[in-house]
């Protein structure tokens, strides 16, 4: 990953990070700059939060990383 997108990316998530009860869209995007940051199994955590907040693409998301686990 470049550095500048790694730069931006650390960027966006501390600026959302700093929200009062962010959006589930935030929780969302939270979810996937962690991931792409870090990995999946740190961001599950956010991808729970923004399907309970009732993101429906959050929601699909983990609906499939659920089924991926459980073909493992």
């Amino acid at each position: 990953m470049a550095e500048g997108i790694s730069e931006s990316a650390v960027d966006e998530l501390n600026a959302l990070l700093d929200l009062r009860g962010p959006s589930p869209e935030e929780r969302r995007r939270i979810a996937e700059l962690v991931e792409l940051l870090f990995d999946v199994d740190t961001a599950w955590v956010w991808w729970e939060r923004a399907a309970e907040a009732g993101d429906p693409d959050a929601w699909d998301y983990l609906m499939e990383l659920v089924k991926e686990e459980n073909a493992s």
